[in-house]
């Protein structure tokens, strides 16, 4: 059955990306046949203000803000999802009669006495386009549409209103936290009982764990636990939340400002769902206290320990922007350039082309090292061996990394500048920067 559902709500959603984009790159200008009426006529896209939809599920009001963001009117407006806004709003004015049928009185057996009731208010104009969408002829794949006011009933081409029948949920941004990933410097998750709280903060592009001492958190875990923070979804929405008292776990998020935001969870259900309250001034007033049910999956045997979020990756960038290499070793030091004309080795002695085929794979080695471990915190860089080789690397707009390798009697060890701690490396360091290698010259 959950399969099932899920494959249904995965066609629907195709269906709905189908028309928003098919809507989205319809010409304004339609060439109607002779037999069509557009019903609204000269209707502005741009001049919805609001759009109100009544069917039996309930009734939602959708509102175009005076910034164009689209709003879910209420007691407490709130942001809504502004492409399925746009989609259904296209769709309420571009309504096109492909044939007339005439009076048919209540409407009783096309499905218009209980059928979806779309409401368009319109800048410029002193009285809403109303009308109410039926069922589908028996051959064909059609709707019947009733002006209000009017005893006339249309058929209209039945596809392009899907957007309008979208669940009434799906109109609402069901984000809890509705903010940018990039703009989050700190995050941290603490239990309401005690027990271990995991925190970390952004310095530049990496995180680091609020700990002693500060290590770097692995790129990759921390961009997933922002991003999931930020992109749950409520299943559904309450009206109040039921109190501290039923708290299990705190999500805390903030900017480099200090602009904070919270999730209060309470615990899971059997079937892994929770009731769940944000609040926050980061979250504006739009998305300030939003009690929900939601299924928090980066909190199912999330592990807060520290030493596993710690990351062993060492030289953290990208082989193809970077543009500078210094290099020592073994009392002798390189510098490589990269130019218009590709890379070089820039010596007193003049400059050596270089095959950039050879300095690719040698980054691309680099970019592969990893620590096998952590030194012991209390370990001391002079206790550590001696130093070795260094290496920098530089991406242009002041963005380098280096690691500098020290030989000790039974492990090498390894520091990243900028960060604290030793690192304890195998052999494959030593391979790769403790020995300065003959790149081959570029061809002639």
């Amino acid at each position: 059955m959950q399969n099932r559902s899920l494959l249904i709500a995965v066609v629907v959603l195709a269906a709905l990306a189908g028309y928003v984009y098919w809507s989205d790159s319809k010409p304004e200008e339609v060439t109607l046949e002779e037999h069509e009426i557009e019903l609204l006529p000269d209707a502005d896209l741009d001049s919805v203000r609001r759009l109100t939809l009544t069917s039996p599920k309930g009734e939602i009001a959708l509102v175009r803000s005076d910034d164009e963001t689209w709003l879910v009117d209420g007691d407490r407006p709130r942001l809504a999802t502004g492409e399925l806004c746009e989609a259904a709003a296209r769709a309420a004015v571009g309504v096109i009669s492909i044939r007339r049928l005439g009076d048919v009185g209540t409407g009783e057996g096309i499905g218009l006495e209980d059928g979806l009731r779309v409401s368009v208010e319109l800048e410029g104009r002193n009285q809403p386009f109303a009308f109410t969408l039926g069922g589908s002829p028996p051959i064909g794949l059609g709707r019947y549409l009733k002006i209000a006011g009017e005893t006339e009933v249309h058929l209209i081409e039945g596809g392009v209103t899907t957007p309008l029948n979208a669940d009434p949920l799906s109109f609402r941004d069901r984000r809890l936290v509705p903010v940018d990933p990039d703009a989050v410097a700190e995050l941290s998750i603490i239990p309401w009982e005690p027990g271990l709280p995991f925190s970390m903060h952004r310095e530049g592009r990496h995180w680091f764990l609020d700990s002693e001492p500060p290590y770097r958190v692995d790129t990759a875990k921390a961009r997933d636990l922002v991003h999931a923070v930020v992109e749950l979804e409520a299943e559904s929405f309450g009206t109040t939340n039921r109190g501290d008292d039923r708290r299990d776990v705190t999500v805390r998020i903030a900017d480099a400002e200090g602009v904070s935001a919270e999730v209060f969870f309470e615990a899971a259900s059997v079937g892994g769902a929770r009731d769940a309250h944000a609040a926050g001034a980061l979250l504006g007033e739009l998305g300030d206290d939003q009690p929900a049910r939601v299924r928090p999956d980066f909190l199912v045997d999330f592990d807060p320990d520290p030493l596993t979020w710690r990351s062993l990756e060492l030289l953290d960038f990208n082989p193809w922007l970077v543009d500078a290499i210094d290099w020592s070793a073994a009392g002798q030091d390189w510098e490589l350039r990269k130019g218009d004309d590709g890379w070089e080795r820039v010596a007193d002695e003049g400059r050596t082309a270089l095959d950039g085929d050879a300095v690719h794979d040698l980054l691309s080695e680099l970019d592969g090292l990893r620590a096998a471990d952590y030194a012991p915190s209390d370990l001391d860089v002079d206790a550590a061996g001696v130093e070795e080789a260094r290496i920098e690397l530089r991406q242009g707009e002041g963005l380098s990394v280096a690691i500098t390798l020290f030989r000790g009697g039974n492990e090498d060890y390894v520091t990243v500048e900028g960060e604290p701690g030793l690192r304890i490396v195998g052999a494959d360091v030593h391979d790769a920067i403790g020995k300065l290698r003959p790149l081959e010259p570029a061809a002639p």
